[in-house]
């Protein structure tokens, strides 16, 4: 918050957020984007903070825009969890106990094809990116019936030739010795609002980025 709409505010406000929203992606690894309020004087901005960059409203004013300053306020403190930038496909098993149910463990289920599906226990985080602009990498020690796995979850490039589980598999295939064996990857997908109803599409703001010109835009992607 500032006390008036001044360009010179108006920058530093975005720069103190843009700080507070890279220690929230470091500190907790199921978020992937961060909605944000920039309240200068009586004008409100609404910006949306992910691996990919950023995209602001313009501002409005609070008293000349009432409707528009409340449709971001109750968006923010009312959004679901992926419109609040988690990651949908993390899942926390509750262990009821003598009192409220207890956040247990995390586990994420990899759907392989129709008939399988793997659930993978998420034990620790192994490494966390601190960069909030670039491939966002977060990778977590696991557990699945095949023993123990790593799980890397980094934002791509959706239009890049060849993703990192590819060139696993390359390699694989031909048996270079010190690689990792890949398991499994895929995109990870949500809801999207649009005239196709519950289109599932990559879990970041690929399709706002698109309609911009010269737009860059990343998605997030698993692989084990």
């Amino acid at each position: 918050m500032k006390n008036c709409d001044r360009k010179d505010n108006e920058k530093s406000s975005y720069i103190e957020t843009a700080g507070k929203t890279s220690c929230l992606l470091y500190a907790q690894d199921g978020h992937h984007a961060v909605p944000c309020i920039r309240i200068l004087g009586s004008h409100i901005y609404f910006t949306l903070f992910d691996h990919g960059g950023s995209l602001s409203t313009c501002s409005y004013d609070i008293h000349h825009s009432p409707h528009n300053f409340l449709r971001i306020h109750i968006g923010v403190t009312s959004g679901s969890l992926h419109t609040l930038g988690f990651n949908v496909s993390i899942n926390w098993r509750q262990k009821p106990g003598d009192g409220e149910p207890v956040d247990l463990k995390k586990e994420i289920k990899i759907q392989v094809d129709l008939t399988t599906q793997f659930t993978i226990e998420l034990t620790k985080v192994l490494f966390i990116s601190n960069n909030l602009f670039g491939r966002g990498t977060t990778v977590w020690g696991g557990v699945m019936e095949i023993g123990e796995v790593v799980v890397k979850d980094s934002w791509i490039d959706p239009l890049r030739k060849y993703t990192e589980g590819f060139i696993l598999w390359v390699l694989n295939g031909h048996m270079i010795k010190g690689v990792p064996m890949l398991i499994h990857e895929q995109q990870v997908k949500a809801p999207y609002p649009s005239t196709i109803k519950n289109l599932p599409v990559n879990s970041s703001t690929h399709f706002i980025r698109s309609d911009l010109a010269h737009a860059k835009y990343e998605t997030s992607n698993y692989y084990l």
